[in-house]
């Protein structure tokens, strides 16, 4: 009998950095890079339209300020809807969830397992930047997938 491995892909990805580090830039420079490469459909959440033009025509750019969201409940019955009506997604990109949503990175961790439940439960890998003005401690976030964020220095 043939077993198939499914290898184990991060769903949740983090960038974390201070305000005006370029983490919107790597943002859509990394989903214009992947979405060549997808079976599925990209979607990117950004607090409002400005980067219509930046991003490939193929993305889905959804401008969060459209909608009334103003807590993490709105916020994930937000991304539920988003993903009932298209059953192909394959990643979604959110940038800045600081200012989608009302959480720091002292208090993202509810977010971040509200999102952790979602993109388990749909397959739908998730990449997240947030706003962090001070060093954190990597360790609290050592189950996601950390992209070129700078945790803070153990001396």
């Amino acid at each position: 009998m043939n077993f198939i491995i499914k290898e184990e892909i991060p769903m949740i990805r983090l960038l974390l950095d201070k305000a005006g580090s370029g983490k919107t830039k790597k943002m859509i420079d990394m989903a214009n890079d992947e979405i060549g490469n997808l079976k599925g459909e990209l979607v990117f959440i950004d607090k409002d339209n400005r980067h219509i033009h930046d991003l490939h025509r193929s993305i889905r750019l959804i401008p969060a300020n459209e909608y009334e969201i103003d807590s993490l409940s709105n916020f994930s019955g937000f991304l539920c809807g988003i993903i009932s009506k298209d059953y192909d997604i394959e990643k979604i990109y959110i940038d800045d969830l600081n200012k989608i949503v009302s959480v720091n990175c002292s208090n993202i961790e509810p977010c971040l397992e509200e999102l952790e439940r979602i993109s388990q439960k749909y397959e739908i890998e998730i990449i997240i930047s947030a706003t962090s003005e001070n060093e954190y401690d990597a360790s609290k976030y050592g189950h996601y997938s950390l992209l070129g964020s700078k945790p803070a220095m153990t001396v």
